[in-house]
C-alpha cells in the first residue's frame, strides 16, 4: 500500500489562493470524484483540479483564443481528451498565479456561456 505524501510547502499558498478565487465565483458546484476536484457553474465544467505532492494539474476549459494563449505559456499543453475544448495546466510556481487566476476566471465566464448554449438547444 503507497503511503500518500504530504503536500509541499510552496504550494500550499499557491492552493489558498485558487479555492479563495473559486469561493468568490457565484454558482461554483464542487464534486470530488475520484481523487479530482470538478469545479462546474450551471452543471457545465469549467475546472478539473488534480492535486499532486510538489504541483497541480488543472483542466480548464477555454475559448479558442485563451486556449492558443495557455499553450503557448510554458505551463499550458493541449488536453489530450478534449484538445479543441481545454487545457491542461501544471501549476507549480507563485510566478504563474497572476496568469492561471485569469484562466480561472476566464473559464468560469466561459462555462456560463457554455451552459446558457446548452439551455438553448
Amino acid at each position: 500500500m503507497a503511503l500518500r505524501t504530504s503536500l509541499d510547502l510552496e504550494l500550499v499558498p499557491l492552493l489558498k489562493a485558487l479555492r479563495s478565487r473559486l469561493d468568490g465565483m457565484d454558482g461554483v458546484a464542487t464534486e470530488t470524484k475520484d481523487g479530482l476536484e470538478i469545479h462546474s457553474v450551471d452543471d457545465v465544467p469549467f475546472m478539473q483540479l488534480e492535486i499532486r505532492r510538489d504541483h497541480m494539474n488543472l483542466d480548464l476549459w477555454l475559448t479558442e483564443e485563451k486556449l492558443e494563449e495557455a499553450r503557448s505559456s510554458g505551463i499550458g499543453r493541449a488536453h489530450p481528451f478534449m484538445e479543441n475544448e481545454a487545457v491542461k495546466v501544471r501549476f507549480e510556481r507563485a510566478e504563474d498565479l497572476t496568469r492561471v487566476a485569469h484562466w480561472l476566471e476566464e473559464a468560469y465566464q466561459h462555462g456560463r456561456a457554455r451552459a446558457k448554449q446548452s439551455k438553448k438547444r
